[in-house]
């Protein structure tokens, strides 16, 4: 009967070689910025999920996966935040009269669902399901705004940045939008 050794320096390591190098730690962290979870991450370098969880023993390398994963978190947390406030975008269109491209920023409008995940989130001792369902609602219709009011939202220009007039009311021949007096 053979007898196998006990020392140390004639133990082979367990598995392959490691693929743990700079090039795919980089890699990885680069991924993790981008929101991928971890089992996508590993299917993408060719390693196994496990083999993340076994590298994040190393303390370093936990740190900095860690800071790479808050920093897509906090980039959603602040798309999150815009939708529930609300949020202007520039857009280029063709003016309808001109026909010049012009440049328009537009607001766009705070999204409810947002403003309730938000709050859910944040702030659950006023706003968990038992006590929204306490809240007295009360809803009123809304009028459209004057048509003087939209210049509060648009401001229309042309790729020079020149202001470009408003185009009429297509009901009243009123002046829409930026520069428009008020009637």
């Amino acid at each position: 009967m053979k007898k196998s050794s006990t020392n140390s320096e004639t133990k082979q390591p367990r598995g392959g070689p490691t693929k743990r190098t700079p090039k795919l730690l980089a890699r990885l962290i680069l991924l993790a910025r981008r929101g991928f979870t971890d089992v996508e991450m590993a299917d993408l370098v060719g390693i196994t999920r496990k083999t993340i969880h076994n590298w994040r023993a190393s303390k370093e390398f936990a740190n900095v996966f860690q800071s790479a994963k808050k920093s897509a978190d906090l980039m959603v947390e602040r798309s999150l935040f815009d939708r529930a406030i609300g949020y202007e975008v520039e857009e280029e269109q063709v003016h309808p009269v001109s026909g010049v491209p012009v440049k328009i920023k537009r607001r766009v409008l705070p999204d409810v669902t947002a403003q309730i995940f938000w709050l859910k989130n944040r702030d659950r001792a006023n706003w968990n399901w038992d006590r929204i369902g306490q809240l007295d609602v009360n809803l009123r219709v809304i009028h459209p705004p004057d048509w003087n009011e939209f210049s509060r939202y648009f401001s229309v220009r042309d790729q020079a940045g020149s202001a470009v007039p408003p185009a009429p009311h297509p009901t009243n021949g009123h002046a829409v939008g930026a520069g428009a007096d008020s009637h």
